[in-house]
């Protein structure tokens, strides 16, 4: 990640000098194209998922409901669901090619916002975190002049929204569910819909304290998250939640696509793409590694 100086010339107020703007640092254009085609190609999977199973998914009265309960806000009868499908792949097919593509994220985001409004019960938690990707990737500020630099702030967004996901779901297990009161939420949730062959060998393998171990360790982990993904504990914060999520993904069916997407979103914690700099002092050379 390189730092840049503000123009030489531009009055600089003390308290630029010790917070210094979004705009002031900078990252390398490739690292963030890698975040856009690692989360366009999660999405490519995911979308054919779902539309492989199109007679599932799609009614006379467009993207069905799940839930007898639920309503549909944007009913859309065919062809627009399949349009609108198709219009999704295509455009994140295109955004795999040019990360750098504003319209083509723009255009990923808005079939997927269709899809999901349509059809609000079959979506979830997935759908909700590719959209907020795709619309930081819409509304990224400009390349640099010489299109090999781009401000942090996308980057930051990135980390804030992922601490945010982790604390509002360790919140939820805790204070509206029994995860605290019921050390057996975790084991029953694995082996009902999520089951699986290795699921089921692990079970049978490990000791019985260890699913009441991860159900609690699960829960503080997200709760502590806003203090663990910014401070000194970054590091070990990250390998936990890289192991988190190829756990699910290991031991819960249909939740590999989750998995994959959250996996993506720590691209901006790695130590290679996002560490802490120092602000330049003046004198120094305004290009800085600090990688």
């Amino acid at each position: 990640m390189i730092l840049s100086e503000p123009n030489a010339g531009t009055p600089t107020s003390s308290i630029q000098m010790n917070f210094p703007t979004f705009t002031c640092v900078r990252i390398k254009i490739r690292d963030w194209n890698l975040f856009v085609r690692l989360l366009s190609l999660t999405f490519i999977f995911y979308w054919a998922f779902l539309f492989s199973g199109l007679d599932d998914w799609i009614s006379t009265q467009g993207f069905h409901l799940h839930t007898p309960e639920s309503v549909s806000w944007l009913p859309l009868p065919e062809p627009f669901p399949s349009l609108i499908g198709l219009t999704g792949f295509v455009a994140a097919v295109a955004l795999f090619m040019f990360p750098h593509s504003r319209t083509a994220s723009l255009t990923v985001c808005s079939a997927l916002g269709l899809a999901t409004f349509s059809d609000w019960a079959s979506t979830g938690a997935q759908n909700i975190n590719f959209l907020f990707g795709f619309a930081v990737a819409a509304t990224r500020p400009p390349l640099s002049a010489d299109k090999s630099e781009l401000p942090i702030s996308p980057f930051v967004l990135i980390q804030v929204y992922l601490v945010l996901v982790y604390f509002l779901s360790g919140w939820r297990k805790a204070v509206f569910g029994n995860w605290l009161d019921d050390p057996h939420v975790l084991l029953q949730t694995m082996t009902g819909f999520y089951a699986t062959s290795f699921q089921k060998a692990l079970i049978d393998t490990l000791p019985s304290i260890t699913w009441p171990v991860l159900q609690y360790g699960t829960v503080l982990f997200e709760l502590a998250a806003p203090l663990l993904f910014f401070s000194c504990f970054r590091k070990q914060a990250v390998y936990a939640g890289l192991a988190l999520h190829i756990g699910i993904a290991l031991l819960m069916k249909d939740l590999c696509f989750f998995s994959a997407q959250m996996l993506v979103f720590y691209l901006p914690f790695l130590p290679s793409l996002a560490s802490n700099p120092e602000i330049p002092k003046p004198g120094k050379d305004s290009n800085q590694d600090v990688t």
